[in-house]
């Protein structure tokens, strides 16, 4: 189910990567076009979130992986069976048909092959969380600017250029609802 769940994950990231990639030029022109300090100070407060949750991610995903792909298997041991045949047991239990999986080179092949499609499983799965992470950081950045630039408007007395802030304001929702 894993297996399945992460080819379907990288298929939807191969086959909405021009959202993405539209995301992240989003993104980096935000970054690029702060208008005040206490807007970055918001912006990288909610990066470093990100890069925390992503760091959460990839230590969990990874640690977990690497003990389910290796310590579990070889804690395992061998076992013999009632035909006293000696069985090494494999991170993933798979059925061969063309080959003996239990012989020495083909057992140490084939573990390897499962530990690294799972390195490569986990990989997808840590790269869409971090995306995922690093999209609701931002618009959770952009919304509180937005905040900020509301409440500037409601509460800055001046009358002459409340117009040209009004309109600031409503092209900065607009533009971050797209």
């Amino acid at each position: 189910m894993f297996t399945i769940l992460a080819v379907l994950k990288y298929s939807s990231l191969v086959f909405s990567q021009n959202q993405v990639r539209n995301c992240l030029m989003r993104v980096k022109d935000d970054w690029q076009n702060v208008a005040s300090a206490s807007a970055r100070e918001s912006m990288i407060d909610r990066a470093r979130t990100a890069r925390r949750l992503l760091l959460l991610c990839g230590i969990f995903m990874y640690s977990s992986g690497l003990y389910f792909r290796t310590v579990v298997p070889l804690s395992k041991g061998k076992s013999v069976n009632d035909r006293n045949i000696t069985i090494r047991y494999l991170p993933c239990p798979s059925y061969f048909i063309f080959f003996d999986g239990q012989i020495s080179p083909a057992y140490e092949i084939m573990f390897l092959i499962q530990f690294f499609s799972g390195f490569i499983k986990y990989t997808i799965t840590v790269a869409i969380c971090s995306l995922a992470a690093l999209f609701a950081m931002h618009l959770c950045a952009q919304l509180e600017i937005l905040m900020t630039l509301m409440n500037n408007l409601i509460n800055e007395p001046e009358e002459k250029n409340l117009a040209k802030r009004l309109a600031a304001t409503v092209e900065y929702q607009t533009r971050m609802r797209k």
